[in-house]
């Protein structure tokens, strides 16, 4: 009796599985996509989560370890509001850079300084385009030094990121990389 108890269980077992898969390939391929990316999007910020300080006098020391060993490396500009850049590709000649407050596009990656990656328009393969005046005060800062055509890296400090709330998988206290291509910005003339 036994023995037929785990056959029966074992096929049991086995036609759900079955089940399972052939439902699961039924489904669309966006849905398919969609389930993807919302797994990875779940599962991001337990990433960032595990990678933290036990404390946050200790994130706030890595923090500012990060941008004092950052600013030694080689092509990095420090500026006076505690931000730092360095110019990955220039444009030669004056060029149009944004006016402060108008909207540009660009395309962008965001990473904490553990090097995970928060956000990026180029995984998502579409720019973004977006008022200065509603970003981190570090973009509404560093963008307008920018031509367009050029890609820069910023390191930003949490005092002109999101401070020391964080924002989803953006913990409190963060120093911030970008890496920012602007893409098209009207003048001030426009």
């Amino acid at each position: 009796m036994n023995r037929n108890l785990l056959i029966a269980a074992g096929l049991f077992a086995v036609a759900g599985l079955a089940y399972v898969l052939v439902i699961g390939q039924m489904r669309p391929d966006t849905d398919r996509a969609e389930t993807e990316r919302a797994d990875a999007t779940e599962t991001a910020p337990a990433n960032v989560e595990d990678s933290m300080p036990s404390s946050d006098t200790d994130w706030a020391s890595e923090q500012q370890a990060f941008l004092t060993e950052n600013i030694k490396k080689s092509g990095w500009v420090a500026m006076d509001n505690g931000m730092q850049y360095t110019v990955l590709k220039a444009v030669e000649g004056a060029g149009v850079k944004p006016a402060r407050g108008s909207s540009v596009t660009v395309h962008y990656e965001g990473r904490l300084t553990n090097g995970e990656i928060f956000d990026s328009s180029y995984a998502r393969d579409e720019p973004a385009t977006f008022p200065l005046s509603g970003v981190i005060k570090g973009w509404q800062e560093g963008v307008p030094l920018m031509k367009v055509g050029e890609i820069w890296e910023f390191a930003i400090p949490a005092n002109l990121a999101y401070g020391e709330r964080g924002v989803g998988p953006i913990p409190g206290g963060s120093t911030l990389i970008f890496k920012i291509e602007l893409l098209e910005a009207p003048t001030a003339a426009q």
